[in-house]
């Protein structure tokens, strides 16, 4: 049995961890709920800027379609435990480890390619809290010098809820099919210029809305492990309880039976 003494400061610490945790915990539920809602406005919104930049002159837009400048942007988390958040990404990153313009996003990526010997062209880190709009700026930098190719690939854990992160490869400029009719829109502008300020706002929002579900991901992973760690100490709490009663017990049983047979050796001799 244990030391009752060791049994207690195991308690004690397990204590310690678990408040900690559920701190944590709290802290990431709220950070969530405002990703989430952020995330879900700027889903709602996309369907707009993709209606504006596919309804402009199209022969404009073809002349982007047949760039062969390629950029992949894998996201990975930023730091700490995320259960198989990174670990869904790896096969994607294997699968690009060859590519000549690999962008990688979060800390967690940038070890791995290391440890991989896996050579890419430019690291971010992802964010530590809820994304402002500014984290976009250097890859839209690069996109833009690039004249923001169309053979851009997404590789991100697409985020449905809190225990669910599907890894995909996403086309960063969706594939529609032919269903909307070129707007002929009176104005100032002409169809170029016109052409430029849509596709930039169309990435700068795109862009911001894979990083906001990079993050919302991450936390959501974050949380469930949080979740698991805090129902595991709980247990492990119960447990220790019981084997300190058991400790306690056996350390009174054994007390009891030295001071039993003290007082019987103390009778038989006051006996003789």
């Amino acid at each position: 049995m244990a030391d009752l003494v060791l049994l207690k400061q195991r308690l004690v610490n397990i204590e310690s961890v678990n408040e900690i945790t559920e701190a944590m915990q709290i802290i990431n539920t709220i950070m969530i709920g405002r990703s989430q809602k952020l995330m879900n406005y700027r889903k709602k919104i996309q369907p707009y800027f993709d209606r504006l930049l596919f309804t402009i002159d199209q022969d404009i837009v073809s002349k982007h379609k047949t760039s062969k400048k390629e950029w992949i942007i894998i996201f990975f988390s930023e730091k700490g435990f995320v259960s198989s958040f990174n670990q869904q990404l790896m096969p994607y990153l294997i699968k690009h480890k060859h590519h000549q313009n690999l962008i990688i996003v979060g800390d967690k990526g940038r070890l791995f390619c290391e440890k991989l010997g896996i050579k890419y062209k430019y690291f971010f880190n992802a964010p530590k809290k809820i994304p402002h709009e500014s984290i976009i700026e250097p890859i839209y930098d690069i996109l833009k010098a690039d004249g923001f190719p169309w053979n851009t690939k997404i590789i991100i854990n697409k985020y449905s809820n809190m225990f669910k992160q599907q890894p995909g490869e996403i086309d960063f400029f969706p594939q529609f099919e032919n269903v909307y009719k070129t707007a002929n829109t009176n104005t100032d502008l002409d169809k170029i210029t016109l052409y430029e300020a849509i596709i930039s706002k169309f990435v700068r929002d795109r862009l911001y809305y894979f990083f906001i579900q990079n993050f919302t991901g991450e936390t959501a992973s974050k949380l469930l492990m949080m979740k698991n760690a805090v129902e595991n100490s709980e247990k492990l709490k119960e447990t220790l309880a019981k084997e300190i009663y058991k400790a306690r017990q056996t350390k009174i049983t054994q007390e009891l039976s030295e001071v039993i047979s003290s007082y019987k050796v103390l009778q038989s001799r006051e006996e003789k």
